[in-house]
């Protein structure tokens, strides 16, 4: 009768795994990413010349970047302009080329590439900006989070040894780094020789893009390269890695096209552009205390050799996955635009998107797509 006893438990054992798995499963792709509303930036007062990235505060007001016109241009929730912050110069409260933008509890960083310099604001009040700290960088970022007196950076730089890192910790107190991850890994290469070997004499990798996303939670970094739907998990305490992500039907693997190397050779840059929008390219990750989430775009409509790049328009597609890395699902973002950039506030994401009017002789505007994850 032993046997048979075992038998028994087994299938119990069995039973139960299966009913707690499939009430795990119903949570987790029982999630749904909802579309709440659309707003129109407001361009009557001034108008955003360009922007790349942007925070939004706890009371949803969008602090949004402006690289060309060189100030910071504060909006709220209805998409009315609030206040302009800063002006174009070199003085105090003045930027150059203020571009990539971080905003956390209160705080809110932005690299200014001009500058090469790194301001720390605090919020005064409820539109005004204070000052409350000033940092020189050399090694600019592309992209960066704000953490507890530490900003976690996607860039480039080198360590003592000489060797070459794409995401490190800057220390906003001591200025010290915390190296993280080589670049070999960012470009899935085994080692610093095969970094060295295909991407410094190889025009391969250096064709396809440099940038980088991160974000981060807990004792975890998150890391992606724009070139490859491959997400990095990092322990920031341990160093252990961990690799995810799921590349559908609608993602296309940018690759080093014999015409795209060329271009880059050229640096003829309507070229590059047309040979990369053929592609999916990362825009954005973003991490909170359930999810990660990712942005990429399809590729462009083919209009042949004579269409100019300015008249491009993707629909982009949104990622969601647990923290380990599981995948939930994929939307397609509503309609299509020129650009797109991503933050987040708790479970709801902000999607700040750039389009032409055709109405109106193609002025560019601005409009902020708000989603909710809904579990």
């Amino acid at each position: 009768m032993t046997p048979f006893f075992h038998v028994g438990e087994e299938m119990k054992f069995k039973l139960i795994f299966a009913l707690f798995f499939f009430f795990f499963a119903s949570l987790v792709f029982g999630v749904e990413i909802k579309f709440i509303e659309k707003i129109k930036l407001s361009q009557e007062k001034t108008i955003i010349q360009g922007s790349i990235s942007f925070g939004v505060a706890e009371d949803e007001l969008f602090l949004i970047t402006d690289y060309k016109a060189a100030d910071i241009k504060i909006y709220n929730k209805q998409g009315n302009l609030e206040k302009v912050w800063g002006r174009k110069g070199p003085g105090p409260k003045e930027f150059l080329r203020p571009a990539v933008c971080s905003y956390r509890d209160g705080t809110f960083a932005v690299l200014d590439f001009g500058k090469y310099r790194l301001f720390l604001f605090e919020r005064d009040g409820r539109t005004d900006l204070k000052i409350k700290k000033e940092i020189v960088l050399i090694d600019l970022g592309l992209d960066f989070s704000l953490m507890k007196n530490e900003l976690l950076v996607a860039g480039y730089k080198v360590d003592p040894n000489g060797k070459p890192y794409s995401l490190y910790i800057l220390n906003l107190k001591t200025n010290k780094y915390t190296f993280l991850m080589p670049s070999e890994i960012k470009y899935g290469l085994n080692s610093f020789t095969e970094y060295k070997a295909q991407y410094r004499s190889k025009p391969e990798l250096g064709s396809i893009g440099a940038r980088g996303f991160c974000d981060w939670q807990s004792e975890y970094a998150y890391y992606i390269w724009e070139g490859n739907l491959r997400i990095i998990k990092i322990n920031m305490k341990s160093g252990k890695i961990k690799f995810f992500g799921k590349k559908t039907q609608d993602y296309i693997q940018p690759t080093a096209t014999k015409a795209l190397i060329k271009a880059n050779r050229e640096r003829n840059t309507k070229s590059i552009f047309k040979e990369k929008y053929k592609m999916s390219y990362i825009k954005a990750i973003f991490v909170n205390e359930k999810y990660v989430g990712l942005l990429y775009n399809k590729p462009a409509e083919n209009r042949g050799d004579d269409w100019d790049i300015y008249d491009a328009e993707f629909q982009y597609m949104f990622q969601l996955y647990t923290l380990d890395g599981k995948f939930i699902k994929e939307i397609s973002i509503s309609g299509k635009y020129y650009e797109m950039y991503m933050t987040r506030n708790g479970n709801s994401l902000y999607f700040l998107s750039s389009k032409f009017d055709e109405k109106k002789e193609e002025k560019e505007f601005y409009e902020i797509l708000k989603y909710k994850i809904v579990e």
